[in-house]
């Protein structure tokens, strides 16, 4: 199969070849050997079969106007193939593709009805592909679950499926003991908005969905089921919130919850260890392309059901383009590789838009700033697209963030960009009008938001970098980020294209991770049974006050948080299987922890809920606020929230508690930059500016607004600069200036969502809680970290968004004239106006959209109740 792996890859990129292997008695042979492979148990047998019949109906396409009578005996054939291998996306491609129809024996059809019923999970429900299916008999009714399987295996449908059967099931319970409630756990905020979307979608009415640690009272009082999709951090906070019930957890993209070297793993493991503690839950884990997913049960002390899969329902084709050498690479899915010469002089956007030919094609850059400016490149290449969702995203853009953004000019060309910390709502209407077929968008540019689950399929993938960040690319994260090339139900097979066009890329150590990669092993040091001390021993320095200057900035986070779970563990008196290796292999274990207990005067669940903050800081700020009293608040009950100087001083107290200047120097989001009196205090107003427009509801583009503001009020501006001695320099501010205005844009984009929303907002939060311990709630002051969350001073807008609507869209209906809402006497949403709504005159129609599509349903049962 080697030759039409060949013949595919020059057709695409335009090579000349003078070899043709699909001749009448080779493609007679194909059809004998897919049919007889697809009857195999063999996951590689029925893997080579899926290859057969995508090279056939790639030749089929070819010839079925010269060669009518094998046309129709590819098309019986390969109908027959996907039908053994359970293959049901593929039969909706095959029925949309231009083959003729075929007709096949009656014991086949009979054998597809069969097929169709057993691989339902419910009556009604889609049909699972066979690979889907066996994970799906395998952990049914079993209290605790971990699977694995290729991107394309659809683990998010199967995923989906589980969590309806999860609530169907809790609906039919005609005396529950409490409200079924569930978690869904995705390991970045990129991927929230996607999979609460689809869950709307697949549970239907009566089923609260929202992406909020609180579950207000009209949830509670109203909702069939609750499902929230939190982060692990939001899930630390849900937790504290003290929950009556959580009776599911389901971990999307798992593998980041065990796996070695990610500095958010001791995250996951707080919250899971937790949550397994106190409620006991059904937990099921989803992981991609790993071999030993029992692992996840291992490290959390759980025995699961444990399947792994690695059969695909679409195939890729790999191979690596060399501009700098001018060859060609491609990988063959028997392992060969075959070298060919590539003569073209061309730039990678231009190559890339030829080779596209108008297909839907995925970019990755290994950074926010480089997804930009090659999206612009790509559009400079490329004639404008008049579709009237390119002159809707346009409008959208103008108004929710800013005339000059950048992605106003690339869209107007058919190329969007894609990366974590664009806002929510931009990111939402980039992926949707990539989705769609008839927008004339086909490009998108993104960074590794696509290894951490965000589900955007497309024809191709160019891969520019091989790198994430300044880290190579490993073949567990490369092989999940090109997972997404090849469209379930749309197409047999996508383009995979590892692109040099630089000499410091895709060297040969990185080229081996485009051929065809085996499923990798996860490995977690708490299962380890050697030797090896130093993660244990780098939890005891911590622990004991010592730091190391050799650390990594990852490695001393990962200690640190470890650090904080021992803590709450020890002093709790909940154990776990960190504890236990902790005290076996770190010198004198026992005696740190006995120590710590002995010193610590801190609430064991503020540690839990803090596990980013070290428990000297945060029992110095403790200390502080018993002493200070009313004095030690971060504003005063009746303090002024427009003004500047409020906002400034607590992020001075907040700094200053925490030493930020030691502590938040670092990372994507820094607080602080510069070493002068002068440059620190620069950043607190810079902070204090974007903190004051943020909790004041001002909308995102009022945010940048006020961005632009304080440059031009400094003068100045950093600017990144590849090509001189330091990464960035120093301009003088001109508004004018297209590149300082996106400058500003990105960096405000990145502020409010790494800075001020994830840092500002952990440090506010573990001082309202130390307050609360301290003082009690009524002398705490108000919550600094819940304006910060929310974006308002409006308890209604922060009851809506905790419903499951978006900022935006609670701004505007909270602003309302019309009476639409009925509140307590606190100012706690209790019910809605539902006449108001029909009436309300100034509210957007989109807005209501909204409102309606995440909450009807719930007013809906609260009328009849």
């Amino acid at each position: 199969m080697a030759a039409f792996d060949l013949q595919a890859a020059t057709r695409l990129l335009g090579l000349p070849t003078t070899y043709n292997p699909a001749t009448s008695t080779n493609i007679r042979r194909m059809l004998r050997y897919a049919d007889v492979l697809s009857q195999s148990e063999s996951q590689r047998h029925r893997a080579e079969a899926l290859r057969l019949v995508t090279h056939l109906v790639d030749h089929s396409a070819r010839v079925r106007n010269q060669k009518k009578k094998l046309a129709a005996q590819i098309a019986a054939t390969v109908e027959a193939v996907l039908l053994q291998l359970g293959n049901f996306p593929g039969l909706q491609t095959l029925s949309k593709s231009a083959l003729p129809e075929s007709t096949l024996p009656i014991d086949r059809e009979l054998h597809r009805a069969w097929k169709a019923e057993r691989n339902r999970t419910r009556p009604g429900a889609r049909v699972l592909t066979d690979a889907q299916w066996q994970i799906a008999s395998q952990i049914r009714n079993s209290p605790r679950f971990s699977f694995s399987g290729p991107t394309s295996l659809g683990k998010s449908f199967l995923l989906r499926e589980l969590i309806r059967d999860a609530v169907d099931a809790a609906r039919q319970d005609p005396l529950p003991a409490e409200q079924f409630t569930a978690i869904v756990l995705v390991p970045t905020v990129a991927l929230i908005s996607q999979v609460e979307r689809d869950l709307r979608t697949e549970l239907g009415e009566g089923v609260s969905v929202s992406s909020h640690p609180v579950i207000p009272r009209l949830i509670r009082e109203n909702a069939e089921a609750v499902v929230s999709v939190l982060t692990p951090e939001r899930m630390l906070r849900f937790l504290a919130s003290d929950p009556l019930m959580l009776s599911h957890v389901f971990v999307d993209e798992a593998h980041r919850a065990v796996q070695d070297g990610d500095d958010r793993a001791p995250i996951y493991y707080q919250a899971l260890t937790e949550a397994l503690r106190r409620f006991q839950p059904v937990v099921g884990f989803s992981s991609p392309n790993v071999s030993n997913p029992e692992i996840l049960g291992e490290v959390f002390g759980v025995e699961t059901t444990s399947v792994q899969v690695v059969e695909r329902a679409v195939l890729q084709r790999r191979m690596v383009v060399d501009l700098v050498e001018g060859n060609v690479q491609v990988f063959s899915g028997d392992g060969t590789v075959t070298q060919l010469q590539h003569g073209s002089v061309e730039s990678a956007a231009e190559f890339i838009v030829r080779v596209a030919a108008g297909e839907k094609t995925i970019v990755y850059i290994n950074s926010a700033a480089g997804a930009v400016e090659f999206a612009r490149e790509l559009a400079g290449l490329r004639a404008p697209v008049n579709t009237s969702q390119v002159t809707e995203m346009r409008t959208f853009l103008r108004e929710s963030v800013h005339r000059d953004y950048y992605m106003r000019e690339t869209v107007r060309h058919g190329v969007v960009f894609h990366h974590g910390v664009i806002p929510a709502e931009v990111r939402d209407r980039v992926e949707a009008i990539f989705s769609d077929s008839s927008s004339g968008v086909n490009f998108v540019v993104c960074t590794s938001t696509l290894l951490e689950g965000v589900n955007m399929p497309a024809k191709n993938i160019v891969v520019l970098h091989d790198t994430q960040g300044t880290s190579a690319l490993k073949a567990f994260d490369f092989n999940n980020l090109i997972g997404r090339a090849g469209r379930l139900a749309q197409e047999f097979y996508g383009n995979v294209i590892a692109l040099r066009d630089v000499k410091n890329r895709w060297n040969s150590g990185t080229v081996d991770l485009v051929g065809e990669s085996k499923s990798e092993v996860l490995r977690n040091f708490l299962l380890e049974e050697g030797r090896r001390r130093a993660p244990f021993t780098d939890m005891q320095k911590v622990l004991e006050g010592e730091r190391s200057s050799s650390w990594t900035q990852s490695r001393r986070i990962t200690a640190q948080r470890y650090a904080s779970v021992l803590a709450a563990e020890h002093i709790a008196g909940t154990p776990t299987l960190l504890s236990d290796k902790f005290i076996a292999k770190a010198a004198n274990g026992e005696k740190t922890l006995a120590a710590l207990a002995t010193r610590n005067n801190l609430p064991v669940d503020i540690i839990r809920s803090s596990p980013d903050i070290l428990i000297e800081y945060q029992t110095a700020v403790a200390d502080r606020i018993r002493t200070g009293g009313a004095r030690a608040r971060l504003i005063p009950i009746d303090a002024d929230l427009s003004d500047l100087e409020v906002y400034y001083q607590l992020l001075r107290a907040l700094g200053e508690s925490y030493r930020w200047e030691t502590e938040e120097r670092q990372g994507r989001a820094p607080l602080i930059r510069g070493k002068s009196a002068e440059a620190v205090d620069a950043n607190y107003w810079y902070w204090a500016r974007v903190m004051r427009s943020w909790v004041l509801g001002d909308s995102v583009s009022q945010v940048i607004a006020s961005s632009i503001a304080h440059h031009a009020s400094t003068g100045k501006i950093w600017v990144r600069d590849y090509s001189a001695p330091t990464t960035f320099r120093v301009e003088s501010f001109d508004r004018s200036s297209p590149e300082h205005l996106n400058v500003v844009i990105e960096n405000t984009f990145r502020d409010l969502d790494g800075g001020l929303r994830h840092t500002v907002l952990r440090y506010a939060q573990n001082y309202h809680e130390l307050s609360v311990a301290a003082v009690g709630v009524d002398e705490a002051g108000p919550n600094v970290a819940l304006l910060v969350e929310y974006g308002s001073t409006n308890p209604l807008v922060v009851d809506l968004q905790q419903l499951g609507l978006s900022r935006t869209a609670a701004l505007e209906l909270a602003r309302s004239d019309a009476e639409l809402f009925v509140q307590g006497d606190n100012g706690e949403l209790i019910g809605v106006n539902a006449a108001s709504f029909e009436v309300v005159a100034d509210v957007s129609a989109e807005a209501l959209l909204e409102f309606w599509s995440v909450v009807g349903a719930l007013v809906g049962q609260q009328a009849e109740g």
